[in-house]
C-alpha cells in the first residue's frame, strides 16, 4: 500500500512577516523543528476533498520532484484550524533575494506591466535572453551544461503535465545572491491553479467518459500568460519551447517525461491526503494524457 503525506500540525508554528499586497491572506512561518521558513497558504477558494487549493500544490510539488524540475517544497497543513498548504522558502540562504521575472522584462524592453492583459512582451525569446546570464536553481540534479533557460522550459513542460495556466512573469523569478555572480533562476512555485482544482467530482467523472468533454478541456489548458498566446494549447506552447533549446537539454526533459510513466503518477495520486479519489483518477489521466502528447509531439 502506498504511504500518505503527513498533513502537519502548524498551529505553533511563529510567525516571521506578514505577507504584504496580493490577492490571498498570507504569511510567513519558521518551523521550529527545522528553522526552515515557509508560506502558509490557507485555502480560500474552496476547502474540500474536491475542490481546494493545498492538494493540487502538493501534488505539482512532489510530480516536479519525480520529473527532475526544481520546485518549492510543500507540506499540507493545518493551523489553527484553517486547512491549506506551507510552501517552503526557495532562496538558498540569508543574503539572497527574489526577483520576479517582471522586473527582467521591464530591464529589457525598457518597460513591462505585468498587469497588461495582452501580455506584451512575455514571449520565449525575450525570456530567453534574460534569462542568459543566469544559472541553475538551487538543487537542480541534471546536467551540468543546462543553463537557466534550458531549466524554465522544464517549468514550462510541467505546466503542460498539470495544467497550470498561471505561469505569469510574477510567478517565475531570479535570485540574486550577496556575491558577484549569485545569479540563478529560482526554483518553480505557486502551482495551485492546476490539476483541474476548481471541478466538482461529478464534472471530473463526465469529462472523463466523454469524449468530446474531455477534449474541450484539452483545449482549455492554455498558455494565455504569454503574448499572443490565448488559443495556444499548454502542450504545444511546451513543445515550441522544447524546440528553442539545445538536443541536450530536450533529450534530458523528453527522458524525464518517459520515465515518468501512469505507474508513478498513480502511485502520486494516492499518496496525497485530502483529495478525492474522483479528483485522483482525473489528475492522473490529466498528466499521463499531456505527458503521452507531449512525447508525441
Amino acid at each position: 500500500m502506498t504511504e500518505s503525506f503527513q498533513v502537519v500540525d502548524a498551529t505553533d508554528w511563529p510567525v516571521d512577516l506578514f505577507e504584504v499586497g496580493g490577492s490571498e491572506e498570507k504569511v510567513w512561518l519558521n518551523d521550529p523543528k527545522t528553522g526552515r521558513r515557509a508560506l502558509f497558504k490557507p485555502n480560500v477558494r474552496h476547502d474540500n476533498a474536491e475542490q481546494a487549493d493545498h492538494w493540487p500544490e502538493k501534488f505539482a510539488s512532489e510530480l516536479a520532484r519525480l520529473m527532475g524540475v526544481p520546485a518549492a517544497d510543500i507540506d499540507l497543513v493545518v493551523r489553527d484550524g484553517r486547512r491549506g498548504c506551507v510552501s517552503y522558502d526557495v532562496k538558498p540562504s540569508d543574503g539572497w533575494e527574489l526577483q520576479p521575472g517582471w522586473l527582467l522584462l521591464a530591464h529589457l524592453l525598457g518597460n513591462h506591466d505585468p498587469m497588461d492583459k495582452q501580455h506584451q512582451g512575455h514571449t520565449l525569446p525575450n525570456i530567453r535572453e534574460v534569462l542568459k546570464d543566469y544559472g541553475q536553481p538551487p538543487g537542480f540534479v541534471g546536467p551540468a551544461d543546462l543553463g537557466a533557460f534550458d531549466v524554465f522550459v522544464g517549468y514550462l513542460v510541467l505546466d503542460g503535465l498539470i495544467a497550470n495556466r498561471d505561469r505569469h512573469p510574477a510567478n517565475w523569478s531570479v535570485l540574486r545572491g550577496p556575491g558577484v555572480g549569485d545569479q540563478r533562476l529560482s526554483p518553480s512555485y505557486d502551482h495551485a491553479t492546476s490539476l483541474g482544482f476548481s471541478l466538482t467530482d461529478e464534472e471530473r467523472t463526465r469529462k472523463l467518459r466523454d469524449e468530446r468533454e474531455w477534449e474541450a478541456f484539452l483545449r482549455r489548458g492554455t498558455a494565455h500568460r504569454f503574448e499572443g498566446c490565448r488559443q495556444i494549447p499548454l502542450v504545444d506552447f511546451a513543445s515550441e519551447a522544447l524546440g528553442l533549446v539545445g538536443p541536450g537539454a530536450r533529450g534530458y526533459w523528453l527522458d524525464r517525461l518517459a520515465a515518468c510513466d501512469e505507474d508513478r503518477i498513480t502511485c502520486l495520486a494516492a499518496s496525497i491526503p485530502e483529495m478525492s479519489e474522483a479528483a485522483r483518477r482525473f489528475a492522473v489521466e490529466l498528466v499521463d494524457t499531456n505527458r503521452r502528447r507531449l512525447l508525441d509531439a
